[in-house]
């Protein structure tokens, strides 16, 4: 007991917020969850920090944990933007998009102007194939954030189901230009490049691809 109470004693709580967000972001949900545990000793009503332990839940496929507490922060805020949206990334993991759709649709008309909510809406219009609603949607998100290099890929993404493959390519660059490290953009590039007669330049991608895999694999292992 004493070197519990010795180590929360040291601990920085705001730290641990932005080292579980860094953990989630590399999929590392036990991780996460143990930062957020112990940030929760010390702000045990935390909202953010409860939403962020029912990601974990969720994306560990702990679904039963992850639907209580997304309702427990409904239920005590009446409503809140960001359990809205994590529901609608819940039942999008469902295979629920409809539901999903309902869910981020509440958390738009709280916050429109959330970047995040816009992409999220994007893709589950493109998973229902609905491509046109999906480009608008992906747009606004550049449009509030443009310096985010997974929406640049989004928006690619549904350029392919709308035709426009140069485009496409053209939004895979400024997604890599903004993050050289993105390994699915280069793998994607070169998929379009292929497809568009630049051979050459596609097998360049796909190395980079490789070699940022191999680099990303070493950094996990040193991390575990």
């Amino acid at each position: 007991m004493q070197t519990i109470t010795k180590n929360l004693n040291t601990v920085k709580p705001l730290k641990l917020i932005d080292e579980a967000t860094v953990a989630i972001t590399f999929c590392r949900y036990e991780e996460a969850l143990h930062l957020l545990n112990t940030f929760l000793l010390f702000h045990p009503g935390n909202i953010d920090a409860r939403l962020k332990k029912g990601l974990c839940y969720l994306y560990n496929e702990q679904f039963n944990e992850a639907r209580q507490l997304f309702n427990e922060v409904l239920d005590e805020t009446g409503g809140y933007a960001e359990a809205y949206y994590c529901f609608a990334e819940y039942y999008k993991v469902m295979l629920d998009y409809d539901f999903a759709l309902t869910y981020i649709t509440d958390a738009l008309m709280l916050d429109e102007e959330n970047a995040t909510y816009h992409r999220l809406a994007a893709e589950l219009c493109y998973l229902q194939q609905d491509y046109v609603e999906s480009f608008g949607l992906i747009n606004k998100a550049i449009v509030i954030n443009p310096f985010k290099e997974e929406y640049y890929y989004w928006r690619a993404i549904i350029l392919v189901r709308l035709n426009k493959l140069q485009v496409a390519i053209n939004d895979l660059n400024r997604s890599i230009s903004i993050n050289p490290q993105f390994t699915e953009a280069y793998r994607k590039r070169a998929h379009l490049r292929m497809r568009t007669g630049e051979v050459d330049a596609a097998l360049q991608d796909l190395k980079s691809a490789q070699r940022l895999e191999l680099l990303h694999a070493e950094q996990t292992r040193h991390a575990a």
